[in-house]
This record gives C-alpha cells, structure tokens and sequence, in this order.
C-alpha cells in the first residue's frame, strides 16, 4: 500500500502489511536454505581435497550468475525483497568456487588431475565473475535508468 508523503512533494512511501513482511521473511529463508545446500560437498574439501571431483562446477557457476543478477536487479530495480537471499547466494557461491579451486590448486601441486575442474572450467568461471561485475558496473552507470534514478523521480519500477 502507499502512502503519500504529506511534505507537499507528492512523493508516495511503500508500505508493507504484516502479512507481506512474513511471506517475504519465509521466501528468504527458505531461499538462503537452498542456496547453502552445496555446503555439504564443499566443506569438507577443507580436510580431503580430492572429493572436489563430485563437486559439479556448472551448479556452481549458475548458482552464482543467477545470484549476481538478481542482486543487481533487487539493488538497481527497487525491489529490496531480492537483495538479501540471493546476496548471501552471491557470497556463498564466491566460497564455494573459492573452495573447490583452492582444492583443486592443492592436489595438482601433488601432480593428481581433476575431472571437470580443468581450464574450461577455469576460463568459466573467469567469464562468468567477469560479466557479474560487467553487469554491476553497466547498472550503476548514471546514464542508465537505475534505482537511483527512478527514486530521484519518485517512480517504482512495477515488473
């Protein structure tokens, strides 16, 4: 529901009924549910590194590129429900790849090779770090419509 500001700005403030509150509080929680479930391939990697071949770096790089987009559109289309889960995403999956590269730097230095974490895997994930922060950068540029913008004109971007 809005509710105009009464400062003779005709500016409208978003305000949100309990039930929405508790129904965006739930979806976040659940969401940061999911979003931590490769904890349970990644941690122990910590104590045996080989393990990393079960891990499946694909899951990973989607995890973290629908992380980073929907993080830039919480923070840059107004919609602040988006922004906690899937930032928690966005750093969780930064671990998780972190983890496993760490992993797989430490048994190649033993002279083991590693299925599925090879070079591909690596320009991967340098692509898709590369094009999250690309993304970040195009948004937060002053000539595009961002949340700055929008907000500045008093308008919500409904979509």
């Amino acid at each position: 529901m809005a509710v105009e500001l009464g400062d003779g700005t005709g500016l409208a403030v978003e305000v949100k009924a309990s039930g929405d509150l508790f129904l965006e509080t739930v979806g976040t929680l659940l969401a940061i549910l999911f979003l931590s479930a490769p904890l349970a391939q990644v941690v122990p990697l910590h104590s045996t590194p080989s393990r990393v071949a079960v891990v499946n770096p694909a899951n990973l790089l989607a995890l973290h590129a629908n992380c980073a987009s929907q993080t830039i559109y919480g923070l840059f289309r107004p919609v602040p429900a988006a922004v906690p889960a899937n930032l928690y995403g966005l750093a969780a999956s930064i671990y998780y790849l972190g983890t496993c590269w760490h992993s797989v730097w430490r048994l190649q230095k033993s002279g083991s090779e590693i299925r599925g974490w090879d070079h591909r895997t690596a320009v991967a994930c340098v692509v898709a770090v590369s094009l999250s922060a690309a993304m970040y950068l195009y948004a937060a540029r002053p000539w595009h419509p961002s949340a700055s913008a929008l907000r500045s004109r008093g308008e919500r971007c409904e979509g």
